[in-house]
């Protein structure tokens, strides 16, 4: 029987978002028939292993704490898995930090590679690329330093100046809409320019789309991606965020969205684009905001949220591919990506030169 740990929790504002999804994952593993070990790392940095995982975790009640010390981070290579299926959103998950670690160890992982991870991870980084490649792009300006009042101040001045308002304020590193403010004036601006500075170094400033239709895509496969049927998020608040993902569950879905065959082919056409540019490979939800005729990909989530209400399965489910099917062929796609990696060939230079250093 095939062995697949499932990995979940860690150091990241993400870490309850995290849990709640590793469940379903682990739920549907098991229904797909292979011997799950789940793998909790509480926010101190301590790993879980084995059932007791979920109720270590769920422990905890938010507090800052010591780092615990390396004791036992290396346990990945001892518990002889077949696969691992990564379900650290954000920070030390989704940016391929645990990529790059099972790379090390030789252990086949879902989803896409460290480059990947971690340029669709970094807002800044994959808007730059987007805008190389002549995507859509609303305005956007970086933003890092010490982020202290006059900082704040200054910059404010300068992006209201720069960019005029409303404007969408991010942490560069960040998911579940954790971290994002709406900007109307300039208070607004420089307390949302603090707030996403608690979360990183590098924040993203935005100019806001006014009543986007806001529409997701499942991207699932290797080269040549199946791509779900678009759904439409219907927020009920003024935009997106995490109480309305998670908190309020008020959030409509429409599946499938409703939009011209137009915007259809645009989207799918940005969408395998983008799944080829940023190396993508195993799972991607692909996000777009739509205004008027123009189609704007707003990010690409490499570790898509898989709780009983997100997107990237329900899309699936909408198309044809049930979430049992869909732990199957992320498996199966971990896998021959491991098989199908080239082989590393230690250059000799028929020389002992090295030998005399």
């Amino acid at each position: 029987m095939t062995k697949v740990g499932c990995l979940f929790g860690g150091e990241s504002p993400e870490y309850e978002v995290s849990i709640v999804s590793a469940e379903n994952v682990c739920s549907k593993l098991s229904e797909a028939g292979y011997e799950v070990i789940p793998i909790g790392i509480d926010p101190q940095g301590k790993w879980h292993v084995g059932e007791g995982a979920f109720s270590a975790l769920k422990a905890f009640n938010g507090s800052e704490l010591e780092k615990a010390a390396l004791t036992n981070r290396f346990i990945l290579d001892q518990l002889d898995l077949d696969v691992l299926f990564p379900v650290i959103h954000g920070r030390n998950g989704e940016d391929g930090a645990v990529q790059g670690f099972c790379e090390l160890l030789g252990l086949p992982y879902v989803g896409g590679g460290v480059l990947n991870q971690s340029l669709c991870m970094d807002k800044i980084s994959a808007k730059r690329l987007l805008c190389e490649r002549g995507f859509p792009q609303p305005a956007w300006r970086e933003v890092t330093g010490n982020p202290t009042p006059a900082f704040l101040e200054k910059q404010a001045k300068e992006l209201e100046a720069d960019l005029g308002y409303p404007l969408f304020v991010k942490p560069s590193r960040a998911g579940s809409s954790i971290g994002i403010t709406k900007a109307k004036n300039r208070m607004d601006l420089e307390v949302a320019l603090g707030l996403a500075f608690q979360f990183d170094t590098r924040v993203i400033v935005e100019t806001a789309i006014l009543n986007p239709v806001e529409v997701e895509i499942a991207a699932l496969g290797g080269t040549d991606p199946f791509l779900s049927v678009p759904g439409e998020v219907l927020p009920q608040r003024e935009y997106y965020d995490f109480q309305d993902k998670y908190l309020d569950g008020a959030t409509q879905f429409v599946v499938p969205a409703s939009i011209p065959e137009s915007m259809l082919n645009d989207l799918n056409d940005q969408a395998r684009q983008a799944w080829s540019l940023f190396d993508c490979f195993g799972m991607a939800r692909i996000d777009f905001l739509c205004s008027g005729s123009t189609v704007y990909l707003s990010e690409i989530n490499t570790i898509p949220g898989f709780t009983n209400i997100s997107m990237y399965p329900s899309l699936l489910e909408a198309s044809g591919v049930d979430q049992v099917e869909l732990m199957n062929r992320l498996v199966d796609l971990a896998i021959e990506r491991h098989r199908n990696q080239p082989k590393k060939h230690r250059f000799n230079s028929q020389s002992d030169w090295y030998r005399k250093t």
